[in-house]
Order: structure tokens, then C-alpha cells, then sequence
């Protein structure tokens, strides 16, 4: 995993909207789930 998928992890469930969480959808719509 990179540093990038890791900071995923440390954004919080709001941030999801942010542009990092665009690049990682599915992650986060894994978090919102």
C-alpha cells in the first residue's frame, strides 16, 4: 500500500468529499458504509 492509500486511513469520514478521497472512491465508500 502506498503513502497515499495510507493517509486514507487517517482522513476523517467528512474529508471523504475531498479531492484526495476522489482518487480513492472506493475507499472511501467503504469508510461511509
Amino acid at each position: 500500500m502506498s503513502d497515499s492509500a495510507k493517509e486514507i486511513s487517517s482522513i476523517d469520514l467528512g474529508q471523504c468529499s475531498n479531492l484526495i478521497a476522489k482518487q480513492y472512491t472506493a475507499k472511501c465508500d467503504a469508510i461511509t458504509l
